[in-house]
């Protein structure tokens, strides 16, 4: 697998239905992503309804073994006033994803 792909999947803006996540076309899209041996994929627990992480679990984490895709997150910096705070932050994001570990993680907005 090349390290990190020159095309990722950013689980950002995912198809609705209705005003609410289409479950169904989001698996399909991810599916197909998947097949065409694509693994890259990049998420914010803002992202989708603050649906992001949810989705990744659901219809990655579940469905291929973890050597087949890489995933970054990007860290939220609003609300975390030591740094202290982001490793229970960073924890809490691993779990929401159902995943060990970051490929990569970026944590946006601090200069």
């Amino acid at each position: 697998m090349e390290r990190y792909p020159k095309l990722g999947f950013g689980i950002m803006r995912m198809p609705q239905l209705n005003g609410e996540i289409d479950w169904i076309k989001s698996e399909e899209l991810i599916t197909e992503y998947m097949k065409g041996d694509f693994c890259y994929f990049d998420t914010h627990p803002a992202y989708v309804m603050s649906q992001s992480q949810r989705i990744i679990k659901e219809f990655v984490v579940k469905k291929y073994d973890r050597q087949r895709f890489l995933l970054a997150n990007k860290m939220p910096y609003l609300g975390i006033n030591e740094y202290s705070n982001y490793e229970k932050i960073f924890e809490q994001e691993l779990a929401e994803c159902g995943v060990e570990y970051f490929d990569a993680r970026v944590i946006i907005g601090l200069s």
